[in-house]
């Protein structure tokens, strides 16, 4: 009896499939194996020496495992560092600091965390007014993010630079953290309907008990969207945590891992060649990869099905 009810489920399965769900299926299947072969030759490539790189740049390096160049990575957190120089503030005048792992990593973690939470926060709370009020604005609002993400805005970072730098807020974390308090993107809409869709009767009720405006939103409807938050906020991490430009420009003594990584190829000291900046890559995404892997049920599941949960 169970071998035909698994038999009956395979020829619907296999009478499901059109060929353009086929077809899907296999690219997406490729896109992956190629994502999973680069992490791959990225790890390889980190356990290797330079001369054998030289060599051999695609296959597994030579010799047995505890042969291989595992040195590589502990010189990362020796010799990983961004040189800075300082023009204004305490340290004015000092040049060539050297921005160790840690100092980096610390930047990272600041600019990543705090960039997040307000552009989450931002989002969140501009979805809720909008959905709670029917007001003009907050349709012109709406109509603003939707024209916005599909007409893109550029050449808007020397008008930042200059306010950024006239407000006193350029080259600190409160100044990068205040440039993400945007509500413009996809996840204002993915708040919006997680608010639309929450049953009027939790408002009315809390009202007829006396509750404000702050009270409704902080003890009622931020609960509700809570799972959406956390997700929002862990999507907006990974994409934080990975930006380079931002501190580029508006961080420049505030330098991160991932400005240190884009800085890699300038490297010119003897050593520091191919297989110790796969090395460095590989070390920079290793939290990422913890982290997908910790909440990626959580992340997958509240972004198909959404954030309104009992």
């Amino acid at each position: 009896m169970t071998q035909e009810k698994t038999r009956s489920g395979k020829r619907r399965l296999l009478r499901s499939l059109s060929p353009f769900t086929t077809l899907l299926s296999v690219c997406l299947f490729l896109y992956a194996a190629s994502m999973v072969v680069l992490l791959l030759w990225a790890l390889f490539t980190a356990l290797k020496s330079n001369m054998e790189f030289l060599h051999n740049p695609l296959w597994l390096p030579k010799g047995k495992i505890s042969n291989w160049e595992w040195s590589n990575f502990q010189r990362v957190f020796k010799e990983m560092y961004v040189p800075v120089s300082y023009t204004s503030g305490p340290y004015a005048g000092l040049s060539n600091v050297k921005i160790n792992l840690m100092g980096l990593v610390t930047y990272s973690v600041l600019y990543a965390v705090g960039s997040a939470f307000v552009g989450v926060s931002a989002k969140c709370v501009t979805a809720y007014v909008v959905s709670r009020f029917d007001f003009r604005i907050g349709r012109i609002i709406y109509g603003a993010v939707i024209v916005t993400m599909m007409l893109p805005i550029v050449g808007s970072t020397p008008s930042e630079m200059a306010i950024t730098q006239a407000l006193g807020i350029y080259d600190t974390f409160i100044g990068a953290w205040i440039q993400k308090a945007s509500f413009i993107g996809l996840y204002f809409l993915i708040f919006f309907d997680s608010f639309r869709f929450i049953p009027k009767d939790y408002v009315e009720a809390a009202t007829l008990d006396g509750a404000g405006e702050f009270t409704i939103f902080f003890r009622i409807m931020l609960p509700l969207v809570k799972n959406t938050f956390i997700m929002i906020f862990l999507l907006l991490f990974i994409e934080y945590w990975n930006d380079y430009q931002t501190p580029l420009l508006y961080l420049p003594t505030h330098p991160t891992v991932m400005y240190a990584t884009q800085q890699l190829p300038k490297r010119q000291e003897s050593g520091f060649e191919q297989p110790m900046r796969m090395a460095c890559c590989i070390v920079v995404a290793i939290p990422i990869i913890v982290l997908f892997a910790i909440f990626s049920d959580k992340i997958m599941g509240d972004l198909t099905v959404g954030g309104v949960k009992g």
